[in-house]
Formats: C-alpha cells, sequence, structure tokens
C-alpha cells in the first residue's frame, strides 16, 4: 500500500522537474527555460551544457541574442540555434556569429515567433538537445544600417551591379537611388541593385540609402556613389632617347605603372621594348615610360596604354588611349607663321625680336613697331589680342581677337609714355597680366598697367648716366620675371633685379669679362680689348645679338646669354633670388662643349656645332633641354641637353630676334627682318 502511493507522487516530481527546465515539445512553446536577462550564476553539472537566459529577451528579426550558460563549445560550427517556428511548424534555425563556453551569439532569423530556443550541441560525440530560454519576437523591423557599396563608383555609361552591405536588411527592404526607389534583391543579408547605363550616364555623385517599411524599419544613412568620367591619355613626349612621359587627364592609379610586365600596359608602334614605368609625382598624372633601345631621331611613334589602366577614382581607359610623338633628338617640324609683312596691323609685325610665353599667350618685343604685341597661341591659329605702347592714341588695347587696333607707329622721343627702340623679351606679371618693357633708347623701364580692356602707362625705373656711383646704367634690356622680380641687364654688364613693387634690389651683380659671373651683353661701346679690327673680328662685335635668360623650373639653373662672349653661362639664384656665382658656374660657347664646374671660358665667336656668334635668345623645352638661336650660318637653333652637350642644329634661313616654347612644346622664333613668327613642332 505503502508503495502504491509513492509511486505517484514521484511520477507528479518528475513532470514538475520537466517543465522547470525547459522540456516540451518541438511544436509547442510550453517549457520555457526562463525567461530574462540573467547576469548572475548558471548552475550545472560539470561538462553538462545549460542555457540559462536571453540577452535581449525580445526582439525583432535580425536582433542580435546573446544565450548565457555554461559548458558550451567553443566553435561555432558545434553549435546550432533554432527559434520558435510555431505550433506545429519546425523550428527556424538562426546564424551563430560567435561561441564561448558561457555564451553563445546569434540574431533572430526571418520567420521565428514567440516561444522557447533550442540549443543543440556538439560536445565530442554528436548533438544533443539543450533546452534554452524563452524568447519573444516583436513585430518591429530594425533601422537598416547601410555600411558599404561594392563598388563605390564607375565610369559613366558603363551599367554596374552594386551591392549593399550592413545590417537589419530584411526581405521587404527597399533600395532608394536620389531618393527614387529602384529594383534590388535581397540575399543572405545583403541587397544587389542593377544601375542601368541610363541611370550612370551623368558624371556626379549620387545618394544610396535602404528603406524598411513599418512596423519598426526606418531610413539608413546616406552613402555615396560617384559615376567618374572616363580616364583619356592627353600626349606623349619623349624626355630623353629612352623616355617617354605618358600624360593622362588626371591622376591614374598604381595599375598604370606596373612593377612587373610593364610592356603589357604600354606599346610602342615602331616596336620598342618596355623597360620599365614609373609613376611622376605630378600630381598622378604622368608615367615615365623607359624603352630597352633608344628612339630613332626623325621617326614619328606611338604609344598604346591597355584599358587595365584606370584612374585614381576608378574610372577606366577609353579612346583616346594612345598618343603620338616625334623621336627626342628629332629636327624640329615647321609649323607655321604669323604676320603677313613687316608692318603695324592685327597681322602684321615690325621687327620683332624678345619672346616670352604666359598663359596661352605669346608677348613680342617689336622693336621697329615701339611695342610690345600679345598674340594668342591657345589654338592652331595665332590670333592678335592687343597692344602695349603708344600709337598717338591709347598706351595700351587689349581687345578681342580680330580687331584691327595693332599700335604702331610709336618711337616719338617728345612722347614721355612712348616707347622708342625696346630691346629684349617683355616682362609678364603671372597674376595680373601688367606688362613690363625696356625703353631702351631712354634708358628706362616701364609699365603697362591692365585695366579691362586698356592698358595704363607707367615709368617704372629709370637709369641715371651722370651717377658717380657704380649703380648707373644705360641701354637696359629686360631679361624676364621671375616670381615677383624683374631681371634685365644695361650698359655696366651687371645683372640688376627689382620686385614687381618696385622693392629696388642693391647690389647689382657682375662686371665685364669673360669669367664666371662676368659679362659681356654689347649695349655700350666694344670693350678694349675689342678695340682693332683684329680683335673685333674675334669678338664679331658689331651690336648684334641680344642678351636672354632662361630659367629651370624649380631654381636649380639660370641661363644668361651674352652677345658679347658668344656664350651661354650657367649661374645659380639663391633663396633671395640673387644671382650666384659659385663652384658650379659654368659656360658653353667655342672651345667648351659641355657645362663643368668653372669652365666658363668660351673664346669668342664661332659657327661649329656649340659655338655661337651672336647669340640672342634662349629656351628650355618640358626636357630641360636648351634650345639657343644666334646668327651664325644665316640663322640657326642648336639644341643641347641639361648637361650642355650638342644634339642638333637646324639652320633656319633668316637671322633670328629670339626664341620661346609654349606649354604644348612648341617653338616659335621671332624673323626681326621679315616681320614674322615661326613655330615649329619639337
Amino acid at each position: 500500500m505503502r508503495r502504491s502511493r509513492v509511486l505517484p507522487f514521484l511520477s507528479l516530481l518528475c513532470a514538475i522537474a520537466w517543465v522547470a527546465c525547459g522540456g516540451g515539445s518541438d511544436n509547442g512553446p510550453g517549457g520555457a527555460g526562463g525567461s530574462g536577462g540573467g547576469s548572475g550564476s548558471c548552475p550545472s553539472d560539470p561538462g553538462v551544457p545549460k542555457a540559462c537566459s536571453a540577452t535581449p529577451d525580445s526582439g525583432g528579426e535580425t536582433t542580435e541574442v546573446v544565450i548565457l550558460g555554461a559548458n558550451f563549445p567553443s566553435l561555432t560550427a558545434n553549435v546550432k540555434v533554432k527559434f520558435f517556428g510555431g505550433d506545429g511548424k519546425p523550428r527556424v534555425e538562426s546564424q551563430v556569429t560567435d561561441a564561448k563556453p558561457d555564451r553563445i551569439t546569434t540574431k533572430v532569423p526571418s520567420k521565428a515567433v514567440t516561444g522557447p530556443i533550442e540549443l543543440n550541441v556538439d560536445l565530442g560525440s554528436g548533438f544533443i538537445s539543450v533546452p534554452g530560454p524563452f524568447f519573444t519576437v516583436t513585430d518591429d523591423k530594425p533601422v537598416p544600417v547601410l555600411s558599404s557599396l561594392n563598388p563605390a563608383s564607375v565610369t559613366a555609361g558603363e551599367p554596374v551591379d552594386v551591392v549593399l552591405s550592413g545590417s537589419g536588411f530584411r526581405s521587404s527592404s527597399t533600395v532608394e537611388w536620389n531618393k527614387q526607389t529602384i529594383s534590388s534583391t535581397y540575399t543572405s543579408g545583403q541587397i544587389k541593385v542593377h544601375l542601368s547605363e541610363d541611370m550612370v550616364a551623368v558624371v556626379g555623385t549620387y545618394k544610396v540609402r535602404v528603406v524598411s517599411p513599418p512596423p519598426g524599419g526606418g531610413v539608413s544613412q546616406e552613402l555615396d556613389f560617384k559615376v567618374v568620367p572616363a580616364l583619356h591619355v592627353v600626349s606623349a613626349e619623349p624626355i630623353s632617347a629612352t623616355q617617354v612621359r605618358v600624360t593622362f587627364d588626371r591622376a591614374v592609379g598604381s595599375n598604370a605603372a606596373p612593377r612587373q610586365k610593364p610592356g603589357q600596359v604600354y606599346s610602342f608602334s615602331p616596336a620598342l621594348t618596355v623597360k620599365e614605368a614609373k609613376l611622376e609625382s605630378n600630381g598622378g598624372k604622368t608615367v615615365i615610360v623607359s624603352t630597352s633601345l633608344p628612339q630613332t631621331p626623325d621617326v614619328n611613334y606611338t604609344v598604346t596604354v591597355a584599358s587595365s589602366v584606370t584612374s585614381a577614382d576608378g574610372g577606366i581607359l577609353k579612346a583616346p588611349n594612345t598618343a603620338g610623338f616625334r623621336a627626342f633628338n628629332s629636327a624640329p617640324i615647321p609649323d607655321g607663321d604669323f604676320g603677313t609683312a613687316p608692318g603695324c596691323g592685327p597681322t602684321a609685325l615690325s621687327g620683332p625680336r624678345g619672346l616670352v610665353v604666359m598663359n596661352d599667350a605669346l608677348y613680342v618685343t617689336e622693336e621697329s613697331g615701339n611695342q610690345v604685341q600679345k598674340i594668342s597661341i591657345a589654338g592652331d591659329d595665332p590670333e592678335f589680342l592687343g597692344f602695349f605702347g603708344y600709337d598717338g592714341t591709347t598706351t595700351g588695347l587689349l581687345t578681342a581677337a580680330g580687331s584691327n587696333a595693332a599700335g604702331c607707329p610709336g618711337g616719338s622721343t617728345t612722347e614721355d609714355q612712348a616707347l622708342v627702340s625696346p630691346r629684349g623679351a617683355p616682362g609678364v606679371d603671372p597674376l595680373t597680366g601688367n606688362v613690363y618693357a625696356a625703353d631702351t633708347a631712354r634708358d628706362r623701364l616701364v609699365r603697362f598697367v591692365v585695366s579691362g580692356a586698356t592698358a595704363s602707362f607707367e615709368s617704372f625705373l629709370r637709369g641715371d648716366a651722370a651717377s658717380a656711383t657704380a649703380d648707373r646704367w644705360t641701354s637696359p634690356v629686360i631679361l624676364g620675371v621671375i616670381g615677383k622680380t624683374l631681371y634685365f641687364v644695361a650698359s655696366d654688364d651687371k645683372v640688376h633685379r627689382i620686385g614687381l613693387d618696385q622693392t629696388r634690389e642693391p647690389d647689382p651683380f657682375g662686371a665685364i669679362g669673360n669669367g664666371g659671373g662676368q659679362f659681356r651683353f654689347n649695349l655700350s661701346a666694344p670693350p678694349d680689348d675689342c678695340a682693332t679690327d683684329d680683335a673685333r673680328l674675334e669678338c664679331a662685335y658689331d651690336g648684334s645679338g641680344v642678351p636672354a635668360m632662361a630659367y629651370e623650373p624649380g631654381g636649380k639653373w639660370f641661363y644668361v646669354v651674352e652677345p658679347g662672349n658668344h656664350r651661354v653661362q650657367r649661374l645659380r639664384l639663391d633663396s633671395a633670388g640673387k644671382v650666384v656665382a659659385d663652384g658650379s658656374t659654368s659656360a658653353i660657347g667655342k672651345g667648351v662643349t659641355k657645362f663643368a664646374a668653372g669652365n666658363t671660358q668660351a673664346k669668342g665667336a664661332g659657327t661649329g656645332k656649340g659655338e655661337f656668334t651672336n647669340p640672342c635668345g634662349i629656351a628650355l623645352d618640358k626636357a630641360n633641354s636648351l634650345y639657343v638661336v644666334d646668327e651664325a650660318k644665316g640663322g640657326r637653333v642648336q639644341r643641347f641637353d641639361s648637361g650642355g652637350n650638342f644634339q642638333k642644329e637646324i639652320t633656319l634661313g633668316f637671322l633670328p630676334g629670339g626664341i620661346a616654347i609654349d606649354s604644348s612644346n612648341r617653338m616659335w622664333i621671332s624673323d626681326p627682318l621679315n616681320g614674322k613668327l615661326h613655330r615649329f613642332k619639337l
């Protein structure tokens, strides 16, 4: 009797214990193992896994849930978490993102409903079921979080598939492109959209965001998607016999200068074997391509860039992806003239000599026209833009191309604002466009202040031939403007400088002679050692030639043309812009075949290669090669590398007056007798 009473009681206790421990059917909500946080201890038999609580204990789809307990496996592969799927429905397995002995991290899966969680764990002998805590699934959807777009940019007109990554995405979430809903596909927590050719046809920045509908849900933050222009090759120019600078329209990626197999990126016709490609630091737009063998002079080459090259902002390379160039050390090619005949007018020039290029314009000193003319060289056909001088009515006029206002005649010594036989290159302020000219015959420098379409005259600096000081000078010739300083030479055979703000720099540099830091500019009577007829032949002194200068970008070298010494002297400028003669000072000319420290003594006029007779102009190209014009052989231009080594001689068929090279690497040489400017392709 006693035994029959005990057994039912024990059965009841076991049933209560089963319910309390979370037992129950896979298909029913009963038997949850407790709800709520549970930051306290979770007692368990040694080695027996146990789940005690869920944090949080409620939430919507994709909510991160941490199940606290004991004796869990440490590998996510050994844990399965199943949320309740509803009465009569299978449980819904969730993704386990982290596993530790005392906690399992997961996310609420789609289609989960309120009810107990079940864990399946494998401690080494197969999966066993562990009752889990009760979890309340809410209807609220999480606010979507958009963290990345892949890719985040595309070339205009190129359709692309973009993957949106983040959290809180649902199958019901939508994507907005500039706040317009577009078609999207939800897969495994990510969203994919297709951007058609029309959608990315226009370059710009577009806003992308994810929207999840209520209940709950919301709008994610916006991310930028950029539609960028295609990348193009702009030009190719040789900088040595085995190097070509390829320029793109904007910064390129590292794939434009691969360390391995650069020949798969750059190819040449006629064929040249590519040895190396290096990205220059010029804003990342240029690549120096080196070849194993030198280019053949006077041969036209084409370089083609592979489509694998992209811009730094992701733009793909499209045509034009090729560029042509003429081999290094090739003879310049005549490329047209400007000036119909000597004289005044919008298509005429009167004694053009010194030249300077500034901002797609060529400024020309007209010695016979007593003015400086400004000509547009932005396109293929030069166009008259205005003049600076005194034509009897105005002291300067800047006007639209094609105007008939071309200045001249000027030259009146009774008119203070008139120029009389100006010499040398014009000086041009790159910031204001103001123009400086040497009124050589009246021993002064003048300035034309540009204001709109007119230019007013100012006397800028006068020489003082009567002064007893060493600073007296006559017959000034402007060399040019560097930064905010105007450089000029005069009858004292020194290099003077003055700030554009008229701050006079003391101590002009140099002395008469042919040593380092000494000059002969042919601006006064013949020096004593050229007085006899025989000596004069050696000096070739006839008052011809014009002093000129060139300045290497970056400030390393300052070149001065000396007609009286028939040489080009190379000096330095210090940090204050003062000319310096030191151990590096050198020259090229007769008897001096290259720039060498301390070697300055050219031996008079000459007509051979690397020699000069009455030199009158100098210019540098983009490779820092020097071009010098002189009167030998009826007029010629010689090219030297940056070390002063002779490279090429081109006879001109006219006596030159000056030379300049523009940003397109075109060479301009003035022809005073014929009233023309001759253009050459380098």
